[in-house]
């Protein structure tokens, strides 16, 4: 029987994936990767949560391809006047990229992860990706940009599952996480947070500059554009008779250009760079979309425009139309594609 590679992290979730595993039936190969950012050496920590699935995990280290693939996306993007999200890169390059690489060279047939999402087959006779069965956790989201053949070859055992269940599960199998706190969004960024790493790590220089109206009119000093995000209303200190909120980040001009939440909305935005997990549309489709991980999907026209670029028209205008954040197309609980937002309609 071929095994199963099992990414480790040491949190609930992920031991929960091995032993779910092993319960039924499965030989599991269990990897921990490193990306260069832990805080510290995991090796006795693995030891010992080794001992509690009854098989050894072995450390890989994945440090040069994360900063290759996340690190340098993510500080390139704000340098541009972006807001990435480093998980829609991590995802297809490391966890389901580097780390496929390494089970092929193990022998194992398949890679589970802990996310919260389902992979089932669809009309088209294809693997297709869908949200998990707990809607708060669902994490298909991050997962979109993962191409399609490789779904043939991914689990996620915890995808009908909520969060409790696995709790519950963990505390029946009676494996403790070497942590009770959950994984942060952004498992690279120190304490300071991202403003902080992109100016020690990232290399980036701050660079102070005007705040201005759409008019041109100027109200204020901003303290360099990386440190700023579309929708963004805190740190402004720029009185007005409403509060103001980030529209746009000019880098060409250093400008960060602010209005009323009223011209923060918008009909619609261009996507490009977008992992279609169904066959390319050739017409307008009716969609839902997440602009953002935190933001429920709404209702959309779908315009495709070649291969990996569309035009999506909400149905109802959206606020904080943010460049660089993901765009992520569903049918009910299907995710049909995702991409990256270019710009504003």
């Amino acid at each position: 029987m071929s095994h199963i590679l099992v990414a480790v992290s040491g949190g609930i979730d992920s031991l929960v994936t091995a032993r779910i595993l092993q319960e039924e039936g499965h030989k599991i190969r269990a990897v921990h990767f490193l990306t260069g950012f832990q805080k510290k050496k995991p090796e006795k920590d693995m030891e010992e949560l080794g001992k509690r699935l009854g098989c050894r995990i072995e450390i890989v280290d994945f440090s040069k391809d994360f900063q290759n693939h996340v690190i340098d996306n993510f500080v390139e993007e704000y340098r541009a006047g972006r807001t990435p999200n480093p998980c829609l890169i991590c995802n297809p390059a490391i966890k389901f990229g580097s780390l496929m690489s390494v089970a092929e060279k193990m022998d194992c047939m398949a890679v589970a992860t802990g996310h919260y999402a389902r992979i089932l087959p669809t009309e088209d006779g294809l693997a297709g990706l869908f949200r998990g069965r707990d809607k708060i956790k669902d994490q298909s989201y991050f997962l979109s940009r993962v191409p399609r053949y490789r779904l043939d070859n991914i689990l996620f055992p915890l995808g009908s599952f909520t969060k409790e269940e696995v709790r519950q599960k963990a505390h029946i199998f009676k494996l403790e996480p070497l942590s009770e706190k959950e994984s942060q969004d952004i498992c690279f960024l120190p304490d300071g947070g991202y403003a902080d790493f992109l100016e020690t790590t990232g290399n980036i220089k701050p660079l102070p500059g005007p705040i201005v109206t759409t008019d041109g009119k100027v109200i204020g000093r901003h303290r360099g554009l990386h440190r700023y995000t579309i929708g963004q209303r805190r740190g402004l200190d720029c009185p007005g008779p409403a509060p103001y909120h980030v529209l746009a980040l000019d880098t060409a001009h250093n400008h960060l250009v602010v209005g009323f939440r009223e011209e923060m909305m918008a009909s619609g935005c261009c996507v490009n760079n977008i992992n279609w997990l169904m066959p390319l549309p050739s017409a307008a489709l009716q969609i839902t979309v997440k602009i953002r991980y935190r933001h429920q999907d709404v209702p959309a026209t779908l315009i495709p425009e070649g291969n990996s670029r569309a035009s999506v028209h909400f149905t109802a205008p959206q606020a904080a139309i943010t460049p660089g954040q993901g765009a992520v197309f569903y049918h009910k609980d299907r995710v049909l594609g995702g991409g990256f937002i270019q710009e504003k309609i």
